[in-house]
């Protein structure tokens, strides 16, 4: 083998060690706790969303958080919000959204102490997330129980 040809090995090998030994751990890269202000938690969710929301948010909580670097391999997202709306509006809004079938379970998020863990789905409508945040995978789920508060998880694989 010539000289070239174990410089390049080696230098593959170092990057398949260095992709392989990055950290597989979701880092939290958005958070609405940040900010005290609920008008730029409302300004950056709406910077999110792909649309104009249907009416005025009240209040918005949310978190993203992101695995992978996208330099050496794809990197994976999730998202969760909360949002509020004054209740008159939420007709509105499921105007706006197409029916989804509901999540076998609420995906678990350790951190946020405002999101559906320990709630009963039966209590929502489940609605795609593709109208407003343009992703396929996830949901909106509007609460019955608690007229005008608004969930969202997406995702990506």
């Amino acid at each position: 083998m010539s000289r070239l040809n174990k410089l390049i090995s080696l230098a593959i090998l170092t990057l398949l060690i260095i992709a392989c030994t990055k950290s597989a751990d979701w880092q939290k890269t958005l958070d609405s706790s940040q900010t005290q202000n609920p008008t730029q938690r409302i300004t950056v969710l709406k910077k999110i969303m792909s649309v104009e929301p249907p009416t005025q948010i009240v209040e918005a909580q949310y978190v993203g958080y992101q695995i992978g670097d996208n330099f050496l391999g794809p990197a994976d997202y999730r998202f969760y919000a909360r949002i509020v709306v004054e209740p008159k509006n939420i007709s509105q809004w499921r105007r706006q959204l197409q029916p989804k079938i509901p999540p076998t379970e609420f995906p678990a998020s350790p951190e946020i102490s405002w999101w559906l863990s320990g709630q009963n789905q039966e209590e929502f409508e489940f609605y795609s997330p593709h109208e407003l945040f343009q992703q396929i995978h996830g949901f909106i789920a509007v609460s019955l129980r608690n007229e005008g508060i608004i969930y969202i998880y997406t995702f990506t694989m």
